[in-house]
């Protein structure tokens, strides 16, 4: 007798979901309290690709206690909601729901062997968001996409193209010194990698013989892989800035044409209506 963990049906069922080549799975619990009518808007959200996943709330509009479910389990469900949110850092009206819509491609990117039930699943996919915003800041701040230099629709969507390009190159490379050294791909830095690169780069382009570009790739990989970011489990990232900005105003004008008021700092603080009138 084999004995599995809770939720292994819908393990089963994913799965099978997942070989069959279907592009949404759908679970919904035959308690009676959701409404199979609102089947097709959830795939559709999937398909269209707004949401890798969504999730139907019986909690909304008090229809929990309408549908029959007992009072201890309506407080028990808002509590341990409200745990998970703090936990998680999220906003989610209910985890415990028996109605959810998943992509086949989020299906198998979770590590459903891992996770005794939905909740860690949800918990997975929160820390697969954070991933993504992770890089995201990659691109923007580091990468320096947040302001674009070209004119042009056309131009600008080949600058993005090109930054994307070169952020999947430096993530190569820290993929490739995570493989030959054994090290944990999530504790590279890709601040580091990035600086390491441009030290290195401008050694392998002067290095005469391939024999040295290779043994200085090799040194590159190394620094990278011995190197991880150390373990910070109760790190915060606010929103925040570390510096204030310079008291310098706008420039609303063209250079030839604005006119630079002297002690712009006391002048801008005290009067900003007559500076905006001077220009």
């Amino acid at each position: 007798m084999t004995v599995t963990m809770t939720g292994a049906n819908q393990k089963t069922c994913c799965r099978l979901a997942i070989e069959a080549r279907a592009d949404v799975v759908v679970m919904i619990h035959p308690d009676y309290q959701y409404i199979p009518a609102l089947i097709p808007a959830m795939a559709s959200m999937i398909v269209n690709r707004l949401h890798p996943c969504v999730i139907g709330a019986r909690i909304l509009g008090g229809y929990a206690l309408k549908g029959g479910m007992p009072w201890w389990k309506y407080v028990s469900n808002r509590f341990l909601t409200l745990t998970e949110n703090l936990a998680l850092g999220a906003t989610l009206s209910e985890y415990h729901t028996g109605y959810r819509a998943f992509s086949a491609e989020i299906l198998q990117r979770l590590p459903l062997d891992r996770n005794s039930d939905d909740e860690e699943e949800l918990a997975a996919l929160y820390g697969r968001r954070w991933r993504l915003e992770l890089c995201l800041r990659d691109v923007k701040t580091t990468m320096g996409m947040e302001l674009l230099r070209c004119q042009s629709p056309a131009m600008a969507r080949k600058e993005v193209l090109a930054y994307f390009i070169a952020h999947n190159l430096v993530r190569c490379v820290m993929a490739e010194a995570a493989l030959l050294h054994d090290a944990s791909l999530d504790r590279l830095s890709f601040k580091g990698t990035l600086d390491a690169l441009r030290q290195y780069s401008a050694a392998i382009g002067r290095a005469r013989s391939r024999q040295l570009r290779r043994q200085l790739w090799n040194d590159l990989l190394l620094t990278l892989g011995r190197d991880p970011v150390p373990l910070r489990p109760h790190r915060r990232e606010p929103r925040a800035l570390k510096r204030r900005p310079k008291q310098y105003p706008l420039l609303t004008r063209p250079r030839r044409q604005f006119v630079e008021v002297q002690h712009r700092g006391r002048y801008w603080k005290a009067r900003p209506r007559n500076y905006r009138a001077l220009n």
